[in-house]
């Protein structure tokens, strides 16, 4: 009924604060938690939107708990540091129809992409210069750790894209910049999260040591 909700997660934990919303845009691999007040409501069911079309209906019963509360504060998240200086390396994303490359290659199990080192924090720019037969965007996603963002199109991101994330979305035509460090050693991927993309070639390895 257009009452808000409340976002309290992203894909890699809390937010620092519950973030009122009406929608949430996900890309596949993307998550999101939320917390709802249905005792806002008079109806008996409400339901998951997708669009315009619902997707999931939620029946409500009269017995529920009228005691909690949302805090202010979820936890902190310490502000990006300083960047200068810091290696960085370009991910360039390409697609035509259901076959994509990742800065001009297709993905080969006997390759190693990128070298990485273990405990070095980098910044990774991924652009989606799009394609033929092929609109919208990317969902970027890397294995191993989660990332912050530093930019979207040069410009600092919503608060929505504060918290740590695993998987950003790159719209056609958009770069953002991520701060990411590996803590693990490995051979580790990173690819396009959308099924048919990663299937046909958008999708790399690197290895941290």
């Amino acid at each position: 009924n257009g009452l808000d909700f409340y976002q309290i997660v992203t894909d890699g934990g809390f937010l620092e604060a519950p973030l009122a919303r009406q929608s949430i845009f996900l890309s596949p691999g993307e998550r999101a938690e939320v917390i709802v007040d249905f005792a806002k409501t008079d109806r008996d069911t409400v339901s998951l939107m997708l669009g315009n079309q619902s997707i999931m209906a939620i029946n409500l019963s009269n017995e529920y708990s009228d005691t909690t509360e949302l805090p202010d504060s979820l936890t902190t998240i310490a502000p990006i540091p300083s960047i200068d200086n810091l290696n960085t390396r370009v991910f360039e994303l390409q697609s035509m129809g259901i076959n994509g490359t990742i800065n001009g290659k297709f993905f080969d199990m006997d390759r190693i992409d990128e070298e990485v080192n273990l405990n070095e924090s980098e910044i990774w720019i991924i652009r989606n210069r799009g394609g033929m037969m092929q609109s919208g965007g990317h969902p970027f996603h890397v294995h191993g750790t989660q990332f912050r963002i530093i930019t979207r199109n040069g410009q600092t991101p919503l608060l929505h894209e504060q918290g740590f994330k695993d998987t950003v979305y790159v719209d056609t035509g958009e770069e953002v910049a991520i701060l990411v460090r590996f803590t693990h050693p490995g051979i580790f991927m990173y690819h396009c999260h959308i099924l048919e993309h990663e299937d046909n070639g958008m999708m790399g390895q690197f290895r941290v040591s």
